[in-house]
């Protein structure tokens, strides 16, 4: 895939696939390219291609592993000013190491995150969840996360700004994924 072509992503449905892997995509134009496969939850598995080297840089994180968070985190360390259409700027390698550090610690128990880069240099973590659309964007420089959480069945969102240097902060967030989860519909 040349740089700058984007990014392909399929789903597949699949019984008793082993944990998460990368695989290097030797017959990609771009060496940097790769294929990512994981399981999302049981029977249900999610592949991905995303080129680590070009205009966008977009893609999935597989299991609440925190090694599959951190391995995720990690590949945004590829990432350039102007990684996003000309524009963008490269997360920090502090504010990387410190997000994954945190997330692997205080969100063992919570369903994994998709995980994006955002232009502005931050990181922001989706989740669906049931009829549930919750998701932090994260600021690595001032360490506060802006969370939303959109109830597509009531039309309701709820709004809330994390002092993620905060452990109660990182506790909230994990009590409310658990508590979205479990009453997911």
């Amino acid at each position: 895939m040349p740089a700058g072509a984007g990014v392909i992503v399929q789903e597949s449905f699949w019984d008793n696939v082993e944990p998460p892997q990368r695989f290097e995509n030797a017959a990609s134009e771009n060496a940097t390219d790769s294929l990512v496969w994981g399981t999302l939850a049981p029977g249900h598995t999610a592949w991905s291609v995303s080129p680590l080297v070009g205009e966008s840089l977009y893609g999935l994180a597989f299991g609440i592993d925190p090694s599959g968070i951190l391995a995720r985190l990690d590949e945004f360390r590829a990432l350039e000013d102007g990684w996003h259409d000309g524009y963008g700027s490269a997360p920090s390698t502090q504010g990387l190491d410190w997000l994954g550090q945190q997330a692997a610690r205080n969100l063992g128990g919570a369903p994994a995150p998709y995980i994006y880069p955002t232009p502005e240099g931050g990181v922001q973590f989706e989740w669906d969840i049931g009829s549930f659309r919750p998701s932090l964007e994260i600021d690595l420089e001032t360490r506060v996360g802006d969370w939303h959480c959109l109830d597509l069945d009531a039309d309701e969102a709820d709004e809330r700004e994390l002092q993620l240097e905060r452990l109660q902060d990182w506790q909230w967030l994990a009590e409310q994924l658990l508590l979205l989860q479990g009453g997911a519909t």
